[in-house]
């Protein structure tokens, strides 16, 4: 290995590491570009590990952090917030700030009208055992989100019952059997429907479910309607995921959507990617998570994995008079904004 990095910070040298010191690496892998930076990012957590060299690395880079550290203490304003291995800081954050840096939050403007961010998406870390301690844990990650208002719909993971006792003030929930509700959103209505299937992995939609829909579009016939369910009805191409997906009712609701124009999108989760579909004459979607992403590989015999890409939400806004739009955005900080600008004038 170099003794000095193209970047001009020096390496540790093993003929003259002391076992008992503590190396501190300042940013040192800043300065180099993207393809070089994860070279030598690999090869300087071989290093560590490989000679028991005890390091503390100093980085704002999130990958950096957890392909180096064995143990990472998250800083804001000069002080410590948490302290934990990559998994615990990821799953379990203690603070929004640790959330937000992680990619657990994702947080969005109250200023807009209409917010349809995959809220369900929130509720994959409550199981049917889920004790009080999660319940409060989950209301803290979705603090953030301040006056947003809130919608919730179950996923493949999530229990009905803990759902509702989670959340006693949602009264939309209902009291008992399947969490379906009719919500209006400003001039949109937004219509959940539910296709958990208790014990499995993938969903349905009953012809009780499916009738309900129904009444329901009729009573809304005059709106514009943002249908809203976890399971796709919809084949992905990503094989393990169609396995678990909307295995019942599929085509009984794209008939259903087909009679009723008004329907401006049916909206998804399950899949962890944005992937769109024409369905019944109108736009299904599912949409990137908040956590990890599924990996993109339509090969048939593909393995069931999933990615650390950027968590993302979708924005959709209903302009008065106006058509749906519907935006995707990624979670977390970036760099920037930079002005298209040149010398004071427009670049355009």
């Amino acid at each position: 290995m170099p003794s000095r990095a193209a970047s001009g910070s020096a390496w540790p040298s093993p003929a003259r590491w002391r076992p008992g010191r503590v190396l501190l690496l300042d940013e040192p892998l800043t300065a180099l570009d993207a393809k070089l930076k994860e070279s030598l990012r690999d090869e300087l957590a071989g290093l560590l590990r490989r000679l028991h060299i005890t390091a503390i690395h100093v980085t704002h880079d999130q990958q950096e952090a957890l392909a180096i550290a064995d143990r990472l203490a998250v800083m804001q304003a000069g002080r410590i917030v948490q302290v934990g291995d990559g998994e615990t800081l990821y799953r379990a954050p203690v603070h929004p700030f640790v959330a937000t840096f992680l990619g657990r939050v994702n947080h969005v403007s109250p200023g807009m009208d209409l917010r349809a961010a995959r809220q369900q998406a929130y509720l994959t870390a409550l199981p049917p055992e889920a004790s009080q301690p999660h319940r409060a844990h989950l209301r803290e990650l979705l603090a953030p989100l301040g006056a947003l208002p809130l919608y919730l719909l179950p996923g493949n993971h999530d229990d009905r019952g803990q759902l509702r006792a989670c959340f006693p003030e949602h009264a939309y929930l209902g009291q008992g059997g399947f969490v379906q509700y009719s919500v209006a959103v400003g001039a949109l209505q937004l219509i959940a429907l539910d296709t958990v299937v208790p014990g499995a992995s993938e969903g349905g939609l009953c012809a009780q479910r499916l009738g309900w829909l129904e009444r329901e579009l009729h009573a809304q016939r005059e709106r514009p309607v943002v249908i809203a369910m976890h399971h796709p009805p919809f084949r992905t191409l990503i094989g393990h995921m169609d396995a678990i997906g909307l295995l019942e009712g599929a085509e009984a609701l794209e008939a259903i959507v087909a009679r009723h124009p008004n329907v401006e999108r049916v909206v998804c989760g399950h899949l962890h990617r944005a992937i769109q579909v024409r369905f019944g004459g109108t736009l299904a979607a599912t949409v990137p998570s908040p956590a990890h992403q599924v990996c993109l590989d339509l090969a048939p015999d593909a393995e069931s994995a999933w990615t650390l890409e950027p968590p993302g939400f979708a924005l959709h806004a209903l302009p008065q008079g106006g058509r749906l739009v519907s935006h995707l955005a990624a979670s977390g900080r970036y760099e920037g904004p930079y002005p298209f600008h040149d010398g004071g004038r427009l670049i355009d």
